[in-house]
């Protein structure tokens, strides 16, 4: 059974490339295809090898991922020291920021391995804000001297993310974590005590050096911590339903003359406030990531530097391969080797297995799940070390068979490959490397069909429809589709768009409006829709469409003015563009009755009106309708004036004033006669201005003539327009060209 879509009411600015693909042959009543596999999006230069330094992945809470590349110009010339650049990518490789690296004593190195550099995000005040934090060395006495009495030391910096200097804390090679508390950044370190000596019987002096665990408020550099002298930060814990910051005694002087005899653990809350002591080492404290499973009512960790999941409190291994949770929020644990690939659910029973041949080639290197997807489908990844990249869904489906890519490891020394999110996405994009040519890191992102049906009433319709996505002023056209008996398919990646006709399917008495999805006239009433690329029933386009029969005797007129005010005034040529207005019964905007489009002073008309009661309508992307001008027409030949509008930095304002119905006062016997190419033009005498516009709104030709005749050679066959001016004469006659 397909999934349904969701709609939502909303917009989002669009982050998705989009590729277009028609679907080029379908059958009546038969299924659209469906297609989900990766391609390829944005490219960044890997530039100069010389020069870069690292890259890879910070993975950010409450936030999309970033792309990292850390790049220093190479110089020859030691005594030079180039800046240092950390340009930020979003996932989907088009870049946000950069910032400048400088290390603030001369001739310290910037220490960035195993986990010396990372991106952090904390939400202070209900605000996110985000900061660098860096590990780097220097031996530079008059800097080193501020903070301890040795010649040489290692220390973790923290940056703002206007690349400002927030402050510098000492440290060591093990370098620094972060952990949040209630969304809040915060900063362990362990730093350099001292030495202490103590004398082993029968073994000697032994001295060690003795670390001493820290946390800060990674946001201002306060000390929130301080743990006893010889007491090292290792981590977060888990005791009794809570996660606990973990300190362990690394003074083997001090153990041994029995300074800490009672303990060599010590467990504090979160707040840094004291928790408790333990004894035993780590056997019964573990530090990682913890997990709660609902359809068991347990706990689980992922252990610090890896992928095992381990039970809580007994730390028993239930998989190796890593944990993920699907859109019910239930976990799947994975165990994995080079030919077969377990997935097991909360119980341990098995969910899916699935087994490769063994090709001497391949390998899987890695197993993920794109959390909260409505197929919940765990992809495999197998590699082989000279190149050569396959996906496979837990099914067995390929979605991804390529000898020349390579996935990104992350930076790290970690192994993990480097797939980025944006957090309100379902599928990541995967980073990978050409194995042919490495001057690039690309992006490869999961599409799928979006199927389209267009009718008018029961019947399939065969205007072009454009794939929607919301810009910064209303919608961007991403790209268009021709239909084949009114159906067709979009092959997308994962975001959120809407549909519009593009109102060209004529006949003798209709005329197809542009219309958004699911069927309206206004781009503030479009729907959009939710895409995950995976397999959904088609999105059906009902088309709306105005009569274009013209009732004998029928004369009434609506007209009005189109203005910009204040800022938008300013923004815009003297020429203004064509609105899209339309005539809709007052009682149901369903039916339409009239359309038409303001020329470049902003003037319209409606013609041909028959008594009744009407709204005016008027479209214009990014400018919701505040208010509606309704005239009521009191006979077929009344005329009313004035029912203009206002388009303000706000929306578009109704601003019909004094508008006064009176009689029909239009040029007499004026009419036009076809000869061949050429309409003569009967009733009107000296100069006229004449317009030639399409039902669309496009005016085709803008002239004057004393000859009272129009060339119309090069018209297609169609239903036209002809605004004809003399004086105080103003005439609308529709013709048809054959």
């Amino acid at each position: 059974m397909n999934n349904p879509i969701k709609i939502i009411l909303k917009k989002s600015v669009m982050k998705n490339k989009v590729s277009i693909l028609l679907l080029l042959l379908f059958f009546a009543g038969s299924s659209l295809l469906y297609a989900a596999q990766y391609l390829e999006g944005n490219k960044v230069p890997s530039i100069n090898n010389n020069d870069l330094l690292a890259y890879g992945k910070f993975s950010l809470e409450n936030s999309e991922d970033v792309f990292f590349q850390l790049m220093q110009k190479y110089s020859i010339d030691e005594e030079v020291r180039e800046p240092i650049y950390i340009h930020l990518y979003n996932p989907d490789l088009s870049q946000s920021s950069t910032l400048e690296l400088s290390l603030p004593a001369p001739g310290a190195q910037l220490n960035f391995w195993a986990g010396g550099l990372k991106l952090v995000n904390s939400v202070e005040q209900d605000t996110l804000k985000q900061y660098l934090v860096y590990k780097y060395s220097t031996g530079d006495s008059a800097f080193v001297s501020q903070f301890t009495d040795e010649t040489w030391s290692v220390f973790v910096g923290v940056l703002d993310e206007n690349g400002d200097s927030v402050f510098t804390v000492l440290s060591n090679y093990h370098g620094f974590e972060t952990f949040d508390v209630n969304g809040e950044a915060k900063l362990a370190v362990n730093r350099l005590w001292s030495k202490d000596t103590a004398y082993y019987e029968g073994g000697g002096w032994y001295t060690t050096y003795v670390y001493t665990g820290q946390v800060y408020d990674l946001s201002s550099g306060t000390l929130e911590l301080q743990m006893p002298h010889g007491i090292m930060y290792e981590g977060i814990t888990f005791d009794e339903g809570h996660r606990r910051i973990l300190g362990r005694n690394n003074n083997i002087a001090a153990a041994y003359e029995d300074i800490y005899k009672d303990h060599d653990l010590v467990l504090y809350n979160l707040d840094g406030s004291f928790y408790k002591t333990a004894v035993d080492s780590l056997t019964d404290y573990r530090t990682g990531e913890f997990y709660y499973l609902s359809s068991v009512e347990k706990y689980c960790m992922k252990e610090k530097y890896g992928n095992t999941i381990y039970s809580l409190p007994d730390y028993e291994e239930l998989a190796s391969g890593g944990i993920f949770f699907d859109s019910r929020g239930l976990a799947k644990l994975v165990d994995y080797n080079d030919t077969t690939v377990s997935i097991y659910n909360e119980d341990r029973s098995l969910h899916k297995s699935l087994t490769f041949e063994q090709d001497n080639m391949h390998s899987v290197v890695w197993v993920n799940m794109h959390d909260i997807v409505s197929d919940d489908k765990i992809e495999i990844v197998r590699e082989c070390p000279n190149g050569g990249l396959q996906i496979f869904t837990e099914d067995g489906d390929t979605i991804i068979d390529n000898w020349d890519l390579k996935l990104v490891e992350d930076y790290d020394f970690s192994g993990d490959k480097v797939v980025l999110r944006f957090p309100e996405e379902s599928y990541g994009r995967l980073v990978t490397t050409n194995m042919n040519d490495f001057d690039y890191f690309s992006s490869y992102y999961k599409v799928g069909n979006l199927p389209i049906i267009s009718q008018i009433g029961e019947v399939s319709a065969t205007d072009n429809i454009e794939l929607l996505g919301l810009g910064n002023e209303g919608f961007v056209v991403l790209d268009t589709l021709e239909l084949i008996e009114g159906r067709g398919a979009f092959v997308v990646g994962e975001g959120e768009y809407t549909l519009r006709s593009q109102g060209n399917a004529q006949s003798e008495t209709l005329h197809s409006l542009n219309t958004y999805f699911p069927g309206e006239l206004l781009w503030e009433n479009a729907a959009i829709v939710s895409f995950t690329t995976d397999e959904i029933d088609p999105l059906i386009l009902s088309i709306q469409t105005v009569d274009l029969t013209v009732n004998a005797g029928v004369s009434g007129q609506i007209s009005g003015t189109i203005r910009l005010l204040d800022d938008e005034a300013a923004m815009r040529s003297t020429a203004l563009p064509a609105y899209e207005l339309y005539l809709v019964a007052s009682s149901d905007h369903s039916q339409v009755k009239s359309f038409t489009t303001s020329n470049e002073e902003g003037l319209y008309l409606f013609d041909h009106v028959p008594a009744g009661s009407y709204d005016v309508l008027m479209n214009v992307e990014g400018k919701a309708m505040t208010s509606v001008n309704t005239v009521v027409l009191s006979s077929d030949a009344a005329i009313i004036e004035n029912v203009d509008y206002e388009i303000t930095e706000e929306g578009i304002v109704a601003a019909m004033q004094n508008s006064v119905e009176k009689l029909q006062q239009k040029a007499r016997n004026t009419y036009l006669i076809h000869q061949g190419n050429t309409l003569l033009i009967s009733g009107m005498e000296g100069t006229i201005q004449v317009r030639l516009i399409d039902l669309s709104g496009r005016v085709l030709l803008n002239t004057q003539t004393n000859r009272a005749q129009v060339d119309v050679t090069g018209l297609q066959s169609g239903i036209y327009l002809l605004e004809l001016r003399a004086g105080e004469q103003k005439q609308v006659l529709k013709f048809r060209k054959q």
